[in-house]
């Protein structure tokens, strides 16, 4: 028997980082599925054919948007949010030891457009509408409409 031979587990270097620091949030991808779910069993070798993605775990819901296809953004030196390119796991799947840490990220937010309302006398609906439908709805039924003007706005939501 050769003694120079090395095992090594496949997720061995996640594995350790798990063990080194147990507050560390685990992902799985299991072999036939689709998308990443969080893993809270935390088994990092028992799942055989599965891949693991583990993060801090205040990043945990960025990186598990991130890991199934979508945008996130990170803060640079320079206090802007940068997009940091959709995860590829050829490409990515050692990037985890960026994620140790605790980083400023979040999920880029899109630009949607709602409707709010303002009368002649400067006052303002308190919630905006999604469509112009339902903000004339609303002041056909609270504010007299010829004294309304319907604005049209844009606001950041948040890609769930």
């Amino acid at each position: 028997m050769n003694k120079n031979v090395k095992v090594s587990h496949e997720n061995a270097e996640i594995i350790k980082a798990k063990i080194d620091n147990m507050d560390l949030f685990t992902f799985i991808k299991p072999l036939y599925a689709d998308t990443w779910e969080e893993n809270y069993i935390n088994d990092i070798c028992g799942n055989v054919g599965a891949d693991y993605f583990i993060c801090h775990p205040k990043n945990k819901r960025a990186v598990l948007h991130w890991l199934n296809g979508g945008t996130i953004q990170q803060l640079n030196c320079v206090e802007e949010w940068e997009d940091k390119p959709n995860f590829n796991f050829n490409k990515d799947k050692d990037s985890w030891h960026y994620f140790l840490r605790e980083l400023r990220i979040r999920i880029k937010s899109k630009k949607e457009p709602r409707w709010i309302g303002i009368d002649v006398n400067q006052n303002i609906t308190t919630e905006p509408f999604r469509t112009e439908e339902e903000l004339d709805k609303y002041a056909n039924e609270h504010i007299r409409v010829y004294d309304f003007q319907p604005i049209m706005i844009f606001v950041d939501v948040a890609i769930t």
